[in-house]
């Protein structure tokens, strides 16, 4: 009776593990459930918007074209769109073709538990998950025709096999096994994933685990040899990537950027003004920091060690990467592998002072950082360029003999996954928007713009859709010799704006006898 008792007065996050883990993971299928439900719902009424378009286009015309359009387009490693293009052959549509990314997230909330059983142990599982199950990053990439939600897959399994096969007191070979070879596909889907095998090495080398850092380097070689024929086509990728972008960012603005990466995976601000968000950050981590040097210092396992190390290794690469290559190439969908590390360091380092109002407190700051960006990031039900109620419109109105006119060329090929009107889509400027992701970036000019309204300079009435990138302040006409070209030569009949992107109507003036710049 007394033990009854006595067990009764201790905190439920420290009771018997079996009690909130059995509990926990009996939760683990509803959640996924949930997380299914939201997914496919947005799965099945958003737009794709240009990225997705192009993995439509890579991975539409069969697995040869898949695999080298990966390469040599898409400038990215093989995996993914072999895949998809293996599983596009089943159905081509939209919604089937983002199945898979939202089986990723579904998994990965599974090894999610299993992660927080394994660097959470004094925290119940059952809050890690349903964080990273709302999380908008994770919704996001459950709905995103691209390789993020595979990515975090793979991060997740990494962390897991790692753990059990080289953090573990007993380590399990057979976990090793499994660990090189989710390693080769990691690198065979996404380059950044090769920095958290080098931030799992630093973790092993920082707690002074010397017989597993060798077995650890061992496998890393062999994990090497497979992907050595990928390395000629690397140097190719990066040369074009770099080329293709403008200045490159000094070390502060490229650890900013990072921070900044890292604060959105943590606490999305889509709704909460960024100001709060940076200052609770700080001043909690501050706060935290202090009571474990003066306090909790003993508290500081060799799991905690692990994946702080992990996360902070992983975060300075991609500053490194920032800053050696250009902007553009570490945003936050690129970084899809600092996800579950920074998440589960964060947890950690809340988890040291062991206080469950404390950890329960960091779960409802997530959780309404979570729900409140989610209502604001879909509150349109639009992805960039609401390509769906773009073509609705112009169907609804067009007439025949009315060409639409898109500025970016790119963003025909969006438009057409939506578009089944009357009438021809017009790339401006008139080149191969499919050449290379890097060939986006060319400035566009008067000549080019001529060159491609004059095959439709005989009609009285073109439509011409802009969409809204970064530098566009979507005031009028987008792009300012775009906007001097069409006022010298129509007039503006009509205009609608829609989720970053505008629709006009114009009319050819009699004037305007030639389509030439001047």
């Amino acid at each position: 009776m007394r033990a009854a008792q006595a067990f009764s007065r201790i905190p439920g996050f420290l009771r018997g593990r079996a009690n909130f883990r059995s509990a926990s993971l009996s939760a683990v299928p509803l959640l996924i459930v949930l997380h299914l439900g939201l997914t496919l719902y947005l799965a099945y009424c958003l737009n794709v918007w240009l990225d997705e378009a192009y993995t439509l286009h890579t991975t539409g015309k069969g697995l040869t074209n898949g695999f080298y359009q990966a390469l040599y387009f898409e400038l990215q490693p093989p995996l993914y769109f072999v895949l998809l293009s293996l599983w596009r052959k089943l159905d081509s549509g939209i919604f089937f073709a983002r199945l898979p990314s939202m089986l990723c997230t579904a998994l990965t909330i599974k090894v999610v538990a299993d992660l927080s059983r394994r660097f959470l142990k004094e925290v119940n599982p059952l809050w890690v998950i349903a964080c990273v199950a709302s999380s908008p990053f994770m919704i996001w990439a459950a709905v995103e025709i691209r390789a993020y939600a595979f990515v975090i897959l793979l991060s997740g399994l990494l962390l897991r096999f790692f753990f059990d096969g080289f953090l573990e007191e007993s380590p399990r070979s057979n976990s090793r096994w499994w660990y090189v070879l989710v390693s080769i596909l990691a690198l065979y889907t996404q380059y950044y994933l090769g920095f958290l095998l080098v931030a799992n090495g630093c973790a092993l080398l920082l707690l002074r685990r010397w017989r597993s850092l060798a077995v650890y380097l061992a496998g890393m070689g062999l994990v090497a040899i497979c992907f050595a024929p990928m390395v000629n086509t690397v140097l190719y990728q990066v040369s074009n990537h770099v080329t293709g972008f403008s200045d490159t960012l000094s070390i502060l603005n490229s650890a900013g950027s990072v921070y900044w990466i890292a604060q959105d995976y943590l606490l999305p601000a889509g709704w909460v003004p960024y100001l709060i968000r940076r200052w609770l950050l700080r001043l909690g981590f501050v706060a935290l920091l202090a009571l474990i040097l003066t306090k909790y210092r003993r508290r500081i396992t060799a799991d905690r060690i692990a994946i702080w190390t992990i996360a902070l290794t992983l975060t300075l690469c991609l500053i490194a990467i920032q800053r050696l290559t250009a902007d553009g190439l570490v945003e936050e969908r690129h970084t899809a592998a600092l996800f579950l590390p920074i998440t589960l360091a964060a947890f950690s380092f809340v988890s040291v002072v062991a206080q469950r109002k404390l950890i329960l407190a960091w779960v409802f700051l997530v959780l309404v950082f979570n729900v409140t960006t989610l209502y604001s990031r879909y509150a349109t039900m639009a992805k960039s360029g609401d390509w769906t109620r773009v073509a609705a419109y112009i169907s609804t109105y067009e007439k025949p003999g009315q060409p639409v006119l898109v500025f970016h060329a790119a963003s025909v090929l969006p438009l057409a996954q939506h578009y089944e009107g009357r009438n021809s889509l017009v790339g401006i400027p008139n080149e191969s928007a499919l050449e290379s992701v890097s060939g986006l970036r060319r400035p566009v000019d008067a000549q080019q713009i001529a060159e491609a309204v004059k095959h439709v300079s005989e009609s009285a009435e073109v439509w011409l859709v802009t969409d809204w990138t970064r530098g566009f302040s979507g005031d009028e006409i987008d792009d300012p010799i775009l906007k001097e070209y069409v006022l010298r030569n129509y007039s503006v009949e009509e205009e609608t704006t829609f989720y970053q992107s505008k629709v006009f109507l114009l009319r050819r003036k009699p004037s305007a006898v030639s389509t030439s710049p001047s």
